[in-house]
């Protein structure tokens, strides 16, 4: 059964002026174990995903306003299953200003996790099974691990440090910024990237840089090609760095 929370109604609310700025903080605790699905779908504000050693998920988001009357203008819901949480922020005033920054501690290695905003970016640290990252207009940053990475960004730069061997494919994509991917010396992949208006840059020699009529492009195999990287931008650098 599922149940739906939502948390003016039902979690303790913590009200204080700063300057110009009202905030109201929320905190939530929720059993989840390394099988789970996590989604936090957001509009307006960052969003700091880590991983723990814990079977739980840890919810501490801020709602901030320049006027307390528009902290009532944004909802946050929890969506709640056996072994699934979504949570995502729902917005009651088109014209508000209201956003909400969100941190969370989820289950390391989790079997699918997935971050979304629309205006914020995103950063994401630890070790993760499918791990999908969206957002309109932000950057995406990622230090860790993961069994297959999706991550896409229309104004904003991608980039991802993994600090252990790649372990499963990558899909990189931005229309305007940059995208940068450094991987251990010893990762095996395919690769294939473009660029329309930027420069390509690659650590590893088994990867052919070409320059087209229009923009560049970069294709390799490296090691047996185990996996498949994807580096896409439209007007922006792309970096293939070695650690």
């Amino acid at each position: 059964m599922k149940v739906k929370v939502f948390i003016i109604a039902f979690t303790f609310l913590v009200t204080c002026a700063f300057g110009a700025n009202f905030e109201e903080k929320i905190e939530k605790t929720f059993k989840l174990d390394k099988n789970g699905v996590f989604s936090l779908k957001n509009i307006n504000g960052t969003i700091t995903v880590q991983t723990h050693s814990k079977s739980e998920v840890v919810i501490k988001a801020v709602k901030i306003a320049d006027k307390k009357a528009e902290l009532e203008d944004v909802d946050i819901v929890f969506d709640y299953t056996e072994n699934e949480l979504e949570i995502y922020t729902k917005r009651l005033k088109s014209h508000s200003n209201a956003r909400v920054n969100f941190e969370a501690w989820i289950p390391e290695n989790l079997k699918e996790t997935t971050a979304k905003s629309v205006n914020g970016e995103l950063n994401l640290e630890g070790n993760y099974g499918q791990l999908n990252a969206k957002t309109v207009n932000g950057k995406i940053v990622m230090q860790g691990g993961f069994t297959d990475a999706d991550f896409d960004t229309v104004n904003g730069s991608v980039g991802i440090y993994c600090k252990k061997k790649l372990a499963g494919n990558f899909k990189g994509k931005t229309v305007n910024g940059s995208v940068k991917l450094e991987l251990t010396g010893d990762s095996e992949f395919s690769f294939d990237a473009d660029t329309l208006n930027g420069s390509i840059k690659s650590d590893f020699s088994a990867i052919t840089i070409k320059k087209g009529f229009i923009g560049k492009s970069a294709k390799g195999t490296v090691g047996s090609g185990a996996y498949e990287v994807e580096l896409k931008t439209v007007n922006g650098s792309i970096k293939m760095l070695k650690i």
